[in-house]
């Protein structure tokens, strides 16, 4: 199945790896956009409407959990990967 044209949103408050994955995802034809904040990916869910949120679960403002909850709320046809990378 060709995804590619499809929304996407990338929240994750690491401005690094979110670039690099919305590269990637830009040059197989998504249309990508990033919030760096949980209360910011809020926001672009409900101007956006996406159809992927990719989304680090450890963000500063706002439990992973209760970010997808709220964005499930907005739209709940939204697929959402969560991303979960640790640090030693």
């Amino acid at each position: 199945m060709n995804r590619a044209g499809e929304q996407v949103l990338i929240i994750d408050d690491e401005k690094d790896l979110g670039w690099v994955i919305g590269k990637v995802l830009e040059d197989e034809g998504y249309r990508v956009s990033k919030a760096y904040s949980g209360m910011k990916g809020i926001e672009k869910v409900r101007d956006e409407l996406p159809d992927v949120v990719i989304l680090d679960i450890r963000l500063p403002d706002i439990d992973g959990i209760e970010l997808i909850n709220r964005i499930k709320e907005i739209n709940s046809s939204t697929c959402i990967n969560n991303v979960a990378l640790l640090n030693n």
